[in-house]
């Protein structure tokens, strides 16, 4: 009879303990110039009696003003045993020329019905750059004016360019 009533205390108990996976960390950030290669990693926790096999999804993120701006990330299934914790490894590939943004998204890691996310922000630099091409100056012999005045300006950065234009003329006798 105590036996009994072990078991079912046990069988009780065991009811009320979830058993999951868990992602420990609540938030990945990054702050990063355009063309970084970086890797975060989470940890998982399988509070399972048996091994589970980890897939991740969610990995691209979003940036909120421009949708169509992205940012993927690469994350490869991993098998956490169980009752431990296991690293996983999130790569991220920052291209040359992404537009300066805080990329946003939820990186989830699943086993079948068990599942977690963390949230994850990416932040991409301005790093402004312009160059300056086709320059003409034209002037007249003689004649104290300028002809023509000719700059192409590109940008080579990565967000708006705010352009203050500046022209000095010297006058040579």
């Amino acid at each position: 009879m105590k036996k009994f009533i072990i078991m079912i205390v046990f069988l009780l108990f065991a009811s009320f303990v979830s058993a999951t996976l868990n992602i420990e960390e609540t938030n990945i950030n990054a702050t990063v110039n355009p063309g970084a290669l970086f890797l975060k990693q989470i940890t998982l926790v399988n509070t399972e009696s048996v091994p589970l096999y980890v897939t991740f999804s969610g990995l691209t993120l979003q940036c909120p003003s421009s949708p169509s701006k992205t940012i993927t990330a690469v994350a490869e299934g991993t098998t956490v045993e169980p009752g431990t914790t296991s690293l996983a490894n999130i790569r991220f590939s920052v291209p040359a020329n992404q537009m300066a943004c805080t990329y946003y998204g939820s990186i989830k890691a699943s086993s079948g019905s068990f599942n977690d996310e963390v949230n994850t922000y990416i932040t991409v630099n301005a790093v402004p750059s312009a160059y300056v091409t086709n320059k003409t100056i034209t002037i007249l012999k003689n004649i104290s004016t300028i002809s023509y005045l000719n700059v192409a300006i590109e940008n080579k950065g990565n967000n708006d360019l705010n352009l203050i234009y500046q022209l000095s003329l010297i006058h040579i006798s």
